[in-house]
C-alpha cells in the first residue's frame, strides 16, 4: 500500500511540475507587406529662368529605417539594426521605393543625397554648386503609398 501511495504521489507531483514548454512571440518576424515611398526631385539648376529643373538623372535617395519597428512585439534586450533602401532619381526627376512593413508604423527617414551640378548662371555661363537638402522623417503602414517631393 505504501508504495502504491509514493508512486501515486511521484506521479502527480510529475505532472504538476511539469510545464509545456511556450515559445513567445516577442521577437518573431512578422512584416510580410511593403510601403511604397516616391516623389519628384527639383533643383535650380538654371537660374536664367523660374522654373526649377528635375534633378540630375542618377541623384541618390536614401531611406532609412529601423528593423525593430518591423516587430510588433520586439524583444527589449536585442539592439535592432538600421536599414537603408537605395534608389535613383531618373530623367523626370522621379523616385520610387517600398520599404518592409508589417500590422504597425514603421519610421521612415527619406535623405536625397548632395549632389555637385555646374549650375548655369547667365548665358554661357556656369558656377559648381552643392545642392543640399533636409531630410523628411515620415511613418508607413503596410499598403501604403506616401508621395514626397523634394526642392533642392
Amino acid at each position: 500500500m505504501k508504495k502504491t501511495i509514493v508512486i501515486a504521489t511521484a506521479l502527480i507531483l510529475g505532472l504538476v511540475s511539469c510545464k509545456k514548454e511556450e515559445t513567445i512571440a516577442a521577437t518573431s518576424n512578422s512584416y510580410s507587406g511593403s510601403a511604397t515611398i516616391s516623389g519628384v526631385v527639383k533643383a535650380e539648376l538654371d537660374v536664367t529662368n523660374a522654373n526649377a529643373e528635375f534633378a540630375p538623372a542618377g541623384t541618390v535617395v536614401l531611406l532609412e529605417y529601423n528593423q525593430e519597428d518591423l516587430y510588433l512585439n520586439p524583444d527589449p534586450t536585442r539592439v535592432y539594426e538600421t536599414k537603408t533602401v537605395s534608389t535613383t532619381v531618373d530623367a523626370n526627376g522621379s523616385y520610387s521605393a517600398s520599404v518592409p512593413t508589417n500590422g504597425k508604423d514603421v519610421d521612415v527617414k527619406v535623405m536625397p543625397q548632395d549632389f555637385a551640378y555646374n549650375q548655369i548662371t547667365g548665358a554661357g555661363t556656369t558656377a559648381r554648386v552643392v545642392f543640399t537638402v533636409s531630410p523628411v522623417n515620415t511613418s508607413v503602414i503596410k499598403g501604403s503609398k506616401k508621395v514626397i517631393d523634394f526642392n533642392y
